[in-house]
């Protein structure tokens, strides 16, 4: 109800998939206020056609249109997320060949990103619960492993347990680190979250080490 309370009177507004609850009242505030509410997944559809390394390419819906689409970006949620800029571009007037353009150059840096390939090397800024299980699914979906690595650092705010919860299932040793960020976690209480799970950790104090 908090964040429907941006929805002003003559507006579009475009939303990400929701649970029922939330999608229930951005529904009932749409009504209210008179908008036209497109929500991806429904108004906006989308089918990946192909995946490797260097991106996916899939087939969306429109509310305008079809479209052929690539994104050089990995993770199922990344289709998602290109589904909510299509629909928005669209409410805006943005062209076809400018949606597809843009989208074929679109750059996230520390988003799943492969910085090597032999051994894999991957990072990614996943910080809670969801973002964590969204990340793991990716893993198991687009990489060939044997073993998995886990270096892992959090801000103390964030949700440890729950970025434990998904990732432990999916690595087989894990060392636990800290930035330079004032609000960097200790590496014990990172480590005591694995350890929960069965894991051997091992603490580095800093990234470097």
């Amino acid at each position: 109800v908090q964040k429907a309370g941006i929805i002003k009177e003559g507006a579009t507004v475009v939303s990400s998939p929701q649970v029922p609850e939330a999608e229930a009242v951005l529904r009932a505030v749409c009504t209210e206020k008179r908008v036209k509410l497109v929500i991806a997944g429904k108004d906006v559809t989308w089918q990946r056609v192909s995946t490797g390394i260097a991106g996916q390419t899939f087939k969306l819906q429109g509310t305008a249109g079809a479209y052929d689409l690539t994104i050089p970006l990995l993770g199922q949620y990344q289709l998602e997320n290109a589904a909510v800029a299509v629909a928005a571009l669209e409410v805006i007037g943005v062209d076809s060949r400018s949606i597809a353009s843009g989208l074929a150059k679109v750059n996230w840096p520390g988003r799943l990103e492969v910085l090597g390939q032999r051994p894999w090397v991957i990072v990614d800024g996943a910080h809670n619960l969801d973002s964590a299980q969204r990340l793991a699914a990716a893993l198991r979906e687009y990489f060939n492993y044997k073993r998995l690595a886990l270096i892992v650092g959090m801000s103390y705010d964030k949700n440890i347990a729950g970025v434990a919860d998904a990732l432990a299932a999916v690595s087989d040793s894990v060392i636990a680190t800290r930035s330079r960020h004032p609000r960097a976690a200790a590496p014990k209480i990172i480590a005591s979250e694995f350890e929960r799970h069965g894991k051997a950790v091992s603490i580095a104090e800093s990234v470097p080490a």
